[in-house]
C-alpha cells in the first residue's frame, strides 16, 4: 500500500492507483500517532515537507521499502533511521516533482 501524507496528487499518482492501493490523507503530516497508526501495511510512504519521518514513524512501519520526498530536501526524513532499517529515500532532486514509477518499477519496489 502506498501512503500519501500530504496534498500530493497528480498524474503519476493516478496511473499508479490502478495497480495499488493508495490511501492519501493530506493532513495526516500534522498527527504524528496518527501517522505511525497508519503504516502497519505501508510499503511506500510520500511526504512533502511538512511530515516528519522521524526513526520512530519508520519503526511503525515493518513493511516500509521507500519513502518519497516530492520536491527538493530531505531534512525532514532521518536519513540513518531509514537506512538501519532498510528503507530507500528518494527525491524529486533539482525540481520540485514527485515520483513517478513505470510500471515494472513499481512492480519490483512495491510489489
Amino acid at each position: 500500500m502506498i501512503l500519501i501524507s500530504e496534498d500530493v496528487w497528480g498524474a503519476p499518482f493516478q496511473a499508479l492507483e490502478g495497480s495499488f492501493p493508495i490511501t492519501r490523507n493530506d493532513d495526516l503530516w500534522s498527527n504524528p500517532e496518527e501517522l505511525k497508526a497508519s503504516l502497519k501495511d505501508v510499503t511506500a510512504l510520500v511526504v512533502r515537507n511538512r511530515t516528519k519521518v522521524t526513526a520512530d514513524v519508520i519503526a511503525a512501519a515493518p513493511k516500509l521499502k521507500v519513502i518519497a520526498r516530492a520536491g527538493v530536501g530531505l531534512d525532514n526524513i532521518d536519513i540513518k533511521a531509514a537506512d538501519a532499517a532498510g528503507v530507500v529515500v528518494v527525491a524529486g532532486l533539482g525540481a520540485n516533482a514527485c515520483l513517478l514509477y513505470t510500471s515494472d518499477a513499481a512492480d519490483e519496489g512495491l510489489g
